[in-house]
């Protein structure tokens, strides 16, 4: 993948225990040295980052800046690795900052503020427990590591084109897409099969829904005939604003769904028992991103005067 002025652009598959599957880590190979996204914390996925630069003839001690496109496990996790080896720069947006450098603090904050949503949205609570446990596993998939904070429309010089950083929240609120060239490395904003989840990135904050609707116009007016969009989990794709659309539908169509689940419901519900009706199965961590976006669609329902709460209990209005 090369434009007529910029460095190659490589794919490198990381592996990725998570439900996901294999994480799309690119490898900007210019001057600077540079890696989008790093891969989750493992011992797989270190060997095969250092497989895939040795394929091109790269190597961990080279990589002079990693450019992360938001604060989650499996894009970070491998960061500080790489910063202890090769001394490079580590960017992420500011509002996904304290994740990367400040995550053992954030981390022992998350565990209970998870335990708080779930407990607001009537979970059981040997349910809460055994999520409150999984977590707890979860925290050796990534090592805090000092970062330099990003804000929408800075840009990098590589190999004398210019990456130009997009603030694209929604998945998390430092969600960020990279242009480069006719490339567009999109990480979890646009994916070319699913959806990314919205709410469970972000339990702090109201809103999410609607940053994450404007984010899918933003991306979409970059759309042209050449641009080629890299995402951070599945194939690379070129529909960019088609498949911007099909998101945005696909995000109203779910509160549409919560509202009439709640409309044609005998009384007011919670969003445990909402998540319910939309998803019959809610194994694992699973449980946390259904309470988290239903939460997040009923924010949007409430702003928009289509539904009230009281106690943990939704209805239509």
């Amino acid at each position: 993948m090369k434009t007529d002025s910029s460095a190659s652009v490589l794919h490198i598959g990381i592996p990725n225990p998570m439900f996901e599957g294999e994480l799309n880590m690119y490898v900007i190979a210019g001057d600077p040295l540079t890696l989008v996204d790093t891969g989750i914390g493992t011992p797989e996925a270190l060997d095969a980052l250092a497989a895939g630069l040795e394929s091109h003839g790269l190597s961990i001690d080279k990589v002079e800046q990693v450019i992360l496109t938001h604060k989650h496990a499996d894009h970070i996790g491998l960061a500080a690795d790489i910063r202890d080896r090769s001394g490079a720069a580590v960017y992420v947006h500011e509002d996904d900052w304290e994740g990367v450098a400040n995550l053992d603090e954030r981390h022992e904050e998350f565990v209970p503020l998870v335990c708080r949503t779930l407990r607001k949205a009537h979970v059981p609570e040997e349910r809460i427990e055994k999520m409150k446990q999984f977590l707890g596993h979860g925290r050796r998939f990534a090592r805090q590591t000092p970062a330099e904070k990003l804000r929408h429309g800075d840009t990098f010089e590589i190999s004398g084109e210019t990456l130009e950083v997009i603030h694209t929240p929604g998945h998390t609120q430092g969600c960020i897409c990279l242009r480069y060239g006719n490339h567009l490395f999109s990480g979890d904003t646009v994916l070319p099969t699913i959806s990314p989840n919205i709410g469970a990135g972000e339990m702090r904050r109201r809103g999410m829904v609607q940053r994450f609707l404007d984010s899918l116009d933003r991306v979409a007016a970059l759309q042209n005939d050449d641009l080629v969009v890299l995402p951070g989990h599945g194939p690379a794709f070129s529909n960019l604003a088609e498949r911007c659309a099909e998101l945005k539908s696909h995000h109203l169509e779910r509160e549409e769904a919560i509202l009439k689940i709640l409309h044609e419901s005998d009384g007011p519900m919670t969003v445990y028992e909402i998540a319910g009706v939309l998803w019959k199965k809610l194994p694992g961590y699973h449980l946390t991103l259904a309470t988290a976006e239903v939460t997040s669609h009923l924010e949007k329902s409430i702003d928009d005067g289509r539904a009230a709460h009281d106690d943990g209990r939704y209805w239509v209005i």
